[in-house]
């Protein structure tokens, strides 16, 4: 069956975070979308009328669809280069459901008053995220190809892209960390060349690790 002909539709802020997954795998496939902010604006005031509950929910044609593996995988084989092979489909879910973990860790930063927070992003800074970098570097390593998704950039490195922007938006210094993963990084610089990523605006942070910043 083919893929709705009318354009996609997302609802959700135009904020640095949960949405980034999926628009980035639209922007990576060329595939044009609209994001309805003005209707996520708008929430609770709409949120029994979603399938669970929840923001982001992807409009296409009949569908609304939700939830972010659910949601990251559709956009990602909407633009084209989810693998067909269910063994790769397999690892490239693998990376996706790993880098959904590096973005849930995130939110312990909101937790706490302000001493707990500046801990946590420390933490973050200086012990999770290079503990999780490594093992992703260990992983291209053992695997013996420039990315993810074999000889080309997939859904797993699209994802990887979408969780690592999201820090480098909260101006953590990430940047720092990833120069240690010579492959991790040439990943990140493939993803930039998919498409039009190149040309993705991230929203506006909803997380940051400046004690002095609003979404602090």
């Amino acid at each position: 069956m083919p893929f709705p002909s009318d354009k996609p539709r997302l609802i959700y802020w135009q904020v640095c975070g949960r949405g980034d997954f999926c628009q980035l795998c639209l922007y990576a496939g060329n595939v044009e979308y609209d994001l309805d902010s003005d209707k996520a604006n708008t929430w609770p005031s709409f949120k029994d009328e979603t399938p669970f509950g929840w923001l982001p929910v992807l409009v296409h044609g009949d569908m609304e669809l939700t939830q972010g593996g659910a949601l990251n995988r559709y956009c990602a084989k909407l633009a084209g280069f989810y693998p067909e092979d269910p063994v790769q489909a397999a690892k490239n879910d693998m990376i996706h459901d790993q880098c959904q973990d590096l973005f849930a860790k995130i939110f312990t930063t909101k937790k706490g008053d302000k001493d707990e927070k500046i801990a946590a992003w420390k933490s973050l800074k200086e012990e999770y995220l290079p503990a999780q970098f490594a093992l992703f570097e260990r992983y291209l390593e053992k695997s013996g190809k420039p990315y993810f998704g074999g000889d080309s950039p997939s859904f797993g490195d699209v994802s990887f892209f979408a969780v690592y922007g999201i820090y480098e938006h909260a101006e953590l210094g990430t940047e720092e960390i990833l120069d240690k993963y010579p492959k991790l990084k040439a990943t990140t610089e493939g993803v930039k060349e998919m498409g039009k990523v190149k040309e993705f605006v991230r929203g506006h942070p909803y997380f940051h690790s400046n004690p002095e910043h609003a979404s602090f």
